[in-house]
């Protein structure tokens, strides 16, 4: 499982099919974007072997209107997504997000 850059297109059909989806909003000039791009690489590759869980990065200069449809207003904003509905948003503060989305994925994995 990697950390996959997609457009909105891209992003809305993993919404549709994927139980969970943790989605990355960022932008190429947002400095502590590069530290939860980290984070979630390394998230990702702890948690393989889940064909039911993506781990996506959309870029919002390029897709401003899946950015907007999501009302992501800062940077950086990561969604998790659970069968393609919102489930949780960290958005700014990035303390802890490696531990706060691996809880998120275990307690929805838990979930009927």
């Amino acid at each position: 499982m990697v950390l996959v850059d997609v457009n909105g297109e891209e992003a809305e059909k993993m919404l549709a099919t994927r139980k969970i989806v943790v989605a990355d909003f960022w932008a190429e000039w947002c400095i502590p974007c590069r530290a939860v791009d980290d984070a979630l690489r390394r998230l990702s590759a702890l948690i393989q072997n889940h064909d039911n869980i993506s781990f996506i990065r959309i870029n919002i200069d390029e897709n401003p209107d899946f950015a907007a449809k999501h009302g992501v207003l800062n940077l950086p904003t990561v969604i998790v997504f659970y069968k393609g509905r919102e489930y949780d948003r960290i958005s700014g503060n990035i303390s802890g997000i490696e531990v706060k989305i691996y809880r998120l994925i275990k307690q929805l994995l838990n979930s009927p």
